[in-house]
C-alpha cells in the first residue's frame, strides 16, 4: 500500500498545511505546503517546498493518512496534489493536538515513509481498513533505468548523501516574546541552562502539558543563536531517525548520512528530548552514554565510530509526569539529570499573558477539579493564551466554544457550566481591554 499524510498546524487566522507525498516517478518523497486563511490568494497554492523552509507552528494537530490510487499517482508525477489534499483534509480532526510543533512532525513523518516504517499505520482513517498495526508500505525507489554499463556491487562509501538540516536555529520571535521563569529568588530558567551548558550536566524539566517546556528551551536556543533540535518520543519513533542510516548515492553506492542528533553531537548546539518517559527503550539504549560522564554516542551502523559531543551541546529533557501513556522514568534514566526543573503553571506568567483576572480564575477552579481527578484535560497557560486570541478575534460565545471542545466528552457538561458561570466576569474584563460594549459579544 502507499500513503500520503497530511499535518495541520491551528493559526490565529487559518491553519498551516505539509503534504507529504511519496513520488513513485522519482523515488522522492516531496513536500507541499500552504497557509489556509479562507481568503483566495498565492498564499492558499500548494508550493513545493523543503521541511527547513516550513515553520516551527506549535499547535499541531494528529496527522492523517490516506491511500493513493492509479489517479493520485498520476497527479503526483505531475506536480498535481490539489485533489490528493481535498481527500485528507476531510479526515484531519482539528479537536486534537500533539505535543510536536509543526516541523518536527513533518521531518519525523518524512523519516518514516523512507523507511517503509509499518507504524504510519496508525494515522489512516478508512473504515475499510481494519487493522493498519502493521501496515506494508510500498517500497519508495525510482523506476529502474537500464544500461549498457557493467553492474557493479553496491559499496559503502563516506561520502554523506544530500539531506535537510533539520536543526536550525528558532526564530528570533520565541526569545523576544518569551517571559522567563524565577527558579530559585531570581534565578531564571536560561540561568540553569547557561550553567549546564557550562558544566557539561544535563536538564530534566516536569510540568503538565502547555506549561511552556518546549517554549522555554526554544526560546532560550533562540536568544544564544544555537541550533536547536527535538526529539518527539513516540513508539514509531526509530534510531536511524535520529542517529543515521546509509543512503544510496547517484553512483550506485551508499553514503552515511548523520541523523539529526548526531549532527549535534558532532557541532553543538540544544537537544531536546520531548516526552523523554514515552522515549522507547531502542532509543533509550542509544542515548545512555551521552546522557553520562562519556558524553559520546556510538554508531554501530556506522561501524561502530563513537562521536564525543562537542563542548558546546547543552542536553534537555522534558516529561508529563503520571499522564497516560508515559511511565516513570527508572533509576539508570532519573539519575542521569544534574538540574531538575518543575515547571509548575506560573501565576506571575499567566497574568502577563492573559488580560483577564476572571479568566485566571476559572482556570484554578478547573485545575482543582483536576487535580481531584474529576476532570483528565490539563488546563494550560497554552490553551488559556488561545482563549485570548480566539476572543480578539471572533469574541466570546467561539472563545468559550473552542475551549470547551478541547475536554473530552464526559467532562464537558461540567467544564460548560463553569465558562458560563464566568462569562460575564470575563466579557467585563476583555471590554476593559479591548474597548469594547460588554453588552455584546
Amino acid at each position: 500500500m502507499s500513503i500520503a499524510l497530511l499535518i495541520e498546524s491551528a493559526l490565529p487566522d487559518g491553519s498551516a498545511q505539509t503534504l507529504l507525498v511519496p513520488n513513485y516517478s522519482t523515488g522522492q518523497v516531496d513536500l507541499f505546503h500552504r497557509t489556509r486563511t479562507g481568503m483566495r490568494g498565492r498564499s492558499e497554492v500548494w508550493t513545493k517546498t523543503n521541511i527547513s523552509d516550513i515553520s516551527i507552528y506549535p499547535d499541531t494537530h494528529t496527522p492523517v493518512a490516506v491511500r493513493l490510487t492509479p489517479n493520485d499517482h498520476s497527479d503526483i508525477a505531475n506536480g498535481k496534489v490539489t485533489d490528493l489534499a481535498i481527500k485528507a483534509m476531510k479526515k484531519v480532526d482539528t479537536t486534537t493536538s500533539t505535543n510536536t510543533s509543526h516541523q518536527e512532525m513533518v521531518s519525523s513523518l518524512y523519516s518514516a515513509i523512507t523507511e517503509m516504517d509499518s507504524s504510519l499505520g496508525q494515522y489512516i482513517v478508512d473504515s475499510r481498513f481494519n487493522d493498519v498495526s502493521n501496515l506494508v508500505m510500498d517500497p519508495l525507489v525510482a523506476p529502474v533505468q537500464v544500461t549498457t554499463q557493467e553492474v557493479s556491487t553496491p559499496t559503502l562509501v563516506s561520502v554523506p548523501s544530500p539531506k535537510f538540516d533539520l536543526a536550525v536555529v528558532p526564530d528570533r520571535k520565541w526569545s523576544d516574546t518569551y517571559i522567563q521563569r524565577k527558579i530559585v529568588g531570581e534565578l531564571t530558567e536560561f540561568d540553569v541552562f547557561d550553567k549546564a551548558m557550562r558544566s557539561h550536566t544535563n536538564v530534566l524539566i516536569k510540568g503538565h502539558a502547555g506549561s511552556g517546556k518546549t517554549m522555554s528551551v526554544m526560546a532560550y536556543a533562540s536568544a544564544r543563536g544555537l541550533r536547536y533540535y527535538n526529539v518527539s518520543s513516540h513508539i514509531g519513533v526509530e534510531p536511524s531517525q535520529l542517529f543515521g542510516k546509509w543512503n544510496p548515492t547517484p553512483d550506485g553506492h551508499f553514503g552515511w548520512q548523520d541523523g539529526p542528533v548526531t549532527d549535534l553531537v558532532r557541532n553543538g548546539g540544544v537537544l531536546l528530548i520531548n516526552e523523554v518517559n514515552f522515549l522507547p527503550e531502542r532509543v533509550t539504549t542509544v542515548l545512555f552514554s551521552l546522557f553520562d560522564d562519556r558524553r559520546e554516542i556510538q554508531l554501530m551502523d556506522k561501524d561502530g565510530e563513537s562521536i564525543k559531543a562537542h563542548p558546546d551541546l547543552l542536553i534537555l529533557a522534558d516529561m508529563n509526569p503520571n499522564y497516560r501513556g508515559t511511565r516513570p522514568l527508572n533509576q539508570a534514566w532519573s539519575d542521569r539529570y544534574t538540574d531538575v526543573l518543575e515547571f509548575p503553571y506560573d501565576a506571575s506568567i499567566e497574568k502577563s499573558l492573559i488580560p483577564s483576572q476572571s479568566l485566571l480564575d476559572m482556570a484554578n477552579q478547573l485545575r482543582d477539579r483536576f487535580d481531584a481527578d474529576e476532570i483528565r484535560t490539563p488546563i494550560s497557560t497554552r490553551g488559556l493564551v488561545g482563549y485570548v486570541k480566539n476572543f480578539e478575534e471572533l469574541g466570546i460565545d467561539y472563545a468559550n466554544y473552542a475551549y470547551l471542545n478541547k475536554f473530552n466528552l464526559d467532562e464537558q457538561a461540567g467544564v460548560g457550566l463553569v465558562l458560563e458561570t464566568y462569562k460575564q466576569n470575563i466579557l467585563a474584563d476583555f471590554g476593559k481591554v479591548f474597548n469594547i460594549n460588554i453588552g455584546g459579544n
